[in-house]
C-alpha cells in the first residue's frame, strides 16, 4: 500500500487505511469478510483500523463484531439503535475514522481486497476520490448480476447522468477509496441515507472541483443482497430527484459560487467562478421528473390502497419525497483537525455572505 503522508503531525492515533463496513442483518456474511479483511492486511502489514457500522441489525450481526474486537483491537464497531439507512451508516463510520485512506466497502465484499491495490494506485496518483466500476470492464464480473438487475441498473445510471450530470459508468458500486482530506470534506454536505448516497457524494466532489476516478474491479455479485429492485428502486428514484432539486437550490458547493480547493498540502478556500451553471434544459428536465414521479406515486396510492401490505409499501416510498432531515447535525468528528474544520468553516461564511 501506498505511504499516504498525514497532512499534520498530531497525537492522534493515526492508521494507513480505515476500512468502514456498513451492515445490516449480516450475521452470515460478516464473519467471512473481516477474516479476509484482517488476513490480507496482515499479510500486507498495514496499519488499519475496521469499522463496522451496525444499523440496528434484528440478528447477531453486532456480537459477533464485538467479539472480533475482543481479540483484534484494529476493529470497531458503532451501532444504531433503530434502522436508519446504508447512507446514514457510511456517514457514521467515516466520520469517526482516523485512516490516512479511507476504504468504503459493502458487508458482503463484492471486490476481494486484492482489488485495493489500484484504488490506492490512483489516491497516490492525485486523485481524491476513487470508484470501483461493474461496467467499465463487464467481464471482471465473476458471478453476474440477474438481467433485471442489470437493467434495473442500467436505467438508473441514465438517470443520474441525465439529472445529475455525473458521467460515471457505475456510481453505486460498494467499493470506492477516499483522502481523509475528501471524506471529511464530502460526508460534511450529504444529506441523503438511503441507498442513493454515492451519487450525492458525487455531486459534492464535482462542486469541490475534486478528482474523481473510476477504475475497473473484479466483482462478484452476492444474490443474499439486502437490494430489492422494486423497493429500493423507487426510494433511490426519489433521493435521485431530490438530490437534482438539491443542486438546483444551491444547497451543494458549486462551480459557480466560491468552494473549498482540496490540494496535496492541504486545503485551501478560492474565489473561483464558472458558467457551468445547469442549463435551461436539465432545470426544466428536473423538474418534469420531479412533478410526474409525484403523480405516479400518488397513483400508486389510490390504486393499491386497499392492500394493507402494498398500502405499506407506498407509505414507505412516499415517505422519501418529503424533504430530508439535514443530518450534519446528528454527528460531530472528534478526529478532524483544526486545518480542516477551518477550511469548512470558511466555505460556510462565504457562502452565507453571498
Amino acid at each position: 500500500m501506498p505511504n499516504f503522508k498525514p497532512r499534520m503531525a498530531e497525537q492522534k492515533p493515526f492508521f494507513q487505511c480505515t476500512i468502514v463496513i456498513p451492515a445490516y442483518n449480516e450475521a452470515d456474511r460478516i464473519v467471512q469478510t473481516l477474516d479476509h479483511i484482517l488476513v490480507y492486511a496482515c499479510e500486507k502489514q498495514w496499519s488499519v483500523e475496521i469499522i463496522v457500522v451496525d444499523d440496528g441489525s434484528t440478528d447477531t450481526t453486532a456480537e459477533i463484531v464485538t467479539n472480533y474486537a475482543i481479540y483484534n483491537p484494529s476493529i470497531r464497531l458503532i451501532r444504531n439503535p433503530v434502522h436508519r439507512g446504508k447512507g446514514h451508516c457510511v456517514r457514521m463510520g467515516v466520520m469517526d475514522a482516523t485512516g490516512h485512506v479511507v476504504l468504503i466497502t459493502d458487508a458482503d465484499l463484492p471486490a476481494c481486497m486484492e482489488e485495493t491495490s489500484m484504488l490506492f494506485q490512483k489516491l497516490s496518483e492525485g486523485a481524491d476520490i476513487v470508484i470501483g466500476s461493474r461496467w467499465l470492464k463487464p467481464s471482471l464480473q465473476q458471478i453476474r448480476q440477474s438481467f433485471l438487475r442489470r437493467g434495473l441498473g442500467r436505467c438508473f445510471n441514465l438517470l443520474v447522468r441525465l439529472l445529475l450530470g455525473l458521467r460515471f459508468r457505475d456510481t453505486q458500486c460498494g467499493f470506492k477509496a477516499f483522502t481523509n482530506q475528501a471524506a471529511s470534506l464530502t460526508f460534511r454536505f450529504q444529506t441523503v441515507s438511503g441507498w442513493a448516497f454515492d451519487a450525492e457524494l458525487l455531486v459534492i466532489a464535482k462542486g469541490l472541483r475534486m478528482i474523481v476516478k473510476e477504475v475497473p474491479v473484479r466483482i462478484q455479485h452476492d444474490r443474499r443482497s439486502k437490494l430489492k429492485p422494486f423497493l429500493h428502486g423507487f426510494e433511490m428514484l426519489s433521493e435521485v430527484v431530490r438530490i437534482a432539486w438539491y443542486e438546483l437550490l444551491g444547497k451543494y458547493p458549486s462551480p459557480a459560487a466560491p468552494f473549498i480547493v482540496l490540494q496535496s498540502d492541504g486545503v485551501r478556500g478560492k474565489n473561483l467562478w464558472s458558467c457551468l451553471i445547469p442549463t435551461p434544459a436539465r432545470v426544466t428536465f428536473a423538474v418534469l421528473i420531479l412533478l410526474g414521479t409525484s403523480m405516479f406515486m400518488n397513483g400508486i396510492t389510490a390504486v393499491i390502497g386497499s392492500n394493507g401490505s402494498r398500502e405499506q409499501l407506498s407509505s414507505v416510498v412516499l415517505q422519501r419525497f418529503q424533504p430530508a432531515q439535514d443530518l450534519h447535525s446528528d454527528f460531530q468528528n472528534p478526529t478532524q483537525d483544526s486545518e480542516q474544520n477551518a477550511a469548512a468553516d470558511e466555505f460556510d461564511y462565504i457562502s452565507n455572505q453571498d
